[in-house]
C-alpha cells in the first residue's frame, strides 16, 4: 500500500471521489487521459480509506515481514 498524490477522474460517469492509494482497483481503472491531480473538493474513495485503515496496514505488514 502506498499513499500517493491524490487524483480524480474528470469523466462524468465516474464516481465523484478522489483516490490516494495505488492499490485501489477503482482508481487504477481510471484511464490516464481522464486522470487529474488533486482532490477538487471531493470525498475520499471508500476503498482507498479501507485500504489505509490501521488494521489493513498491520495485516499487510505481517505478511511482508515474517518473524
Amino acid at each position: 500500500m502506498t499513499l500517493i498524490s491524490p487524483w480524480h477522474s474528470i469523466r462524468q460517469r465516474d464516481r465523484n471521489v478522489y483516490h490516494d492509494n495505488d492499490l485501489c482497483p477503482t482508481g487504477q481503472a481510471i484511464e490516464s487521459k481522464y486522470r487529474k491531480h488533486g482532490r477538487r473538493c471531493r470525498l475520499r474513495c471508500s476503498t482507498c480509506a479501507r485500504l489505509a485503515a490501521p488494521e489493513a496496514v498491520t495485516a499487510r505488514m505481517a505478511l511482508l515481514l515474517p518473524l
